[in-house]
């Protein structure tokens, strides 16, 4: 094995995350926590009323997505 390659028998760390890898990783972390921070942000403005905001963003995604048997 190359010197720069440390051998997995030994139980050292083997580098195999790349650099596409780590950058689909970080767009992962971004698009993750908004998903998080967007409802949150959505019930703070629209107070009780945004359980109703979500089902009527529901319904018209629904409406634009085909649908799978289609």
């Amino acid at each position: 094995m190359p010197a720069d390659r440390p051998d997995p028998a030994q139980g050292a760390l083997v580098r195999a995350l790349g650099v596409r890898a780590l950058a689909v990783n970080i767009v992962n972390m971004i698009v993750g926590s908004g998903m998080f921070e967007l409802p949150a942000a959505v019930a703070a403005v629209l107070g009780p009323s945004s359980g109703i905001a979500y089902l009527v963003c529901a319904v018209a995604v629904g409406l634009v997505r085909p649908l799978p048997w289609s």
